[in-house]
């Protein structure tokens, strides 16, 4: 079993919901206990527990992360959860999807950058990930590895995730429109012009704002915007 890393910030910080910071340090202290069946060791897929208990662990560091606005400072404990829960069984897969699709928009880019940091672990080495995306076809380990460090694996969840219609697959695009490695960005691009339907724009169109500043974004918002007005999908080349 390899020992992973969770960096860890402040919890009890004055401007915090009280029941919010009881649910974090009980979600935490269950894991050092072992209650959540490994939360702190990388365990393969095959070897977890049935019964949606990672899932569960997942659901209580996301209700107090939700009580208390979903602050930045705490989003390296939900990205561990997340993780941890699609090493789980399909129901604590469905959970970390549910989570996923769930939360703002301004939260899923803290998990993203934060996913691309190197700063959390739990999803074992680069074999082990790409290995877990070829053999788990479920839309939450595609968004994880969406989000992962390395830009090959992120290419190939793209592959994977412009073929899976959805509001979760299309806002993981939408974050790869402004990636820095070329083939990725363009790749996602692409996918994102044929994503239309009603559910999908309101997820893009949030994460596309909050990239409209940054230098690989030009232009991608206005483009969509144009394609989602009936103008037909166009190509946005960088």
């Amino acid at each position: 079993m390899v020992a992973v890393r969770v960096v860890r910030r402040g919890l009890t910080g004055t401007d915090r919901v009280p029941r919010a910071r009881r649910e974090m340090r009980g979600a935490r202290r269950e894991m050092r206990g072992g209650k959540a069946f490994g939360a702190f060791a990388y365990q393969p897929p095959g070897e977890a527990p049935v019964g949606g208990v990672r899932g569960h662990m997942l659901g209580t560091v996301t209700r107090a992360l939700a009580a208390s606005g979903y602050p930045r400072a705490e989003a390296d404990a939900l990205l561990f959860s997340l993780r941890d829960a699609v090493l789980g069984d399909d129901a604590d897969r469905d959970a970390a999807a549910d989570v996923l699709g769930g939360v703002p928009a301004r939260t899923l880019v803290d998990l993203d950058e934060l996913s691309r940091s190197g700063s959390v672990e739990a999803l074992g080495g680069l074999r082990e990930r790409r290995a877990l995306l070829r053999r788990t076809d479920h839309p939450a380990v595609a968004a994880l590895s969406g989000m992962d460090e390395n830009g090959g694996l992120r290419e190939e969840a793209v592959v994977r995730l412009a073929a899976r219609p959805g509001p979760l697959a299309a806002a993981v695009l939408a974050l790869r429109t402004d990636d820095w490695v070329e083939p990725v960005r363009r790749r996602a691009r692409i996918a994102l012009m044929w994503r239309m339907e009603a559910e999908e724009a309101a997820v893009i169109l949030p994460l596309l704002e909050l990239r409209r500043g940054r230098s690989r974004a030009s232009g991608v918002l206005d483009v969509y915007r144009e394609a989602c007005r009936g103008d037909g999908p166009r190509l946005h080349r960088s």
